[in-house]
């Protein structure tokens, strides 16, 4: 039998209630509590898991993500990240 788990996804955006609202609505999450890190963002919820880890990579947080997440964090160019 085949068993296969994960923790987490980090998905960086500079759209984070489109993007939050897209992974909500494609696969019923819930937005849910997040710890208070620097930087935006947003956690979703499957049941009481927290699957999906949405980090705001707009302007405003682009430093503090930098700071937390290291100098390579924010992808300037493309549609955003997918860790």
């Amino acid at each position: 039998m085949l068993s296969i788990s994960f923790n987490h996804f980090s998905i960086r955006t500079d759209k984070l209630d489109d993007t939050c609202a897209f992974y909500s609505d494609l696969l019923d999450l819930k937005d849910g509590y997040r710890p208070d890190f620097k930087f935006g963002g947003r956690w979703l919820y499957l049941n009481d898991n927290p699957i999906i880890h949405l980090v705001d990579v707009s302007p405003d947080s682009q430093e503090h993500v930098r700071q937390y997440l290291g100098p390579d964090a924010v992808n300037t160019e493309g549609h955003g990240s997918f860790d």
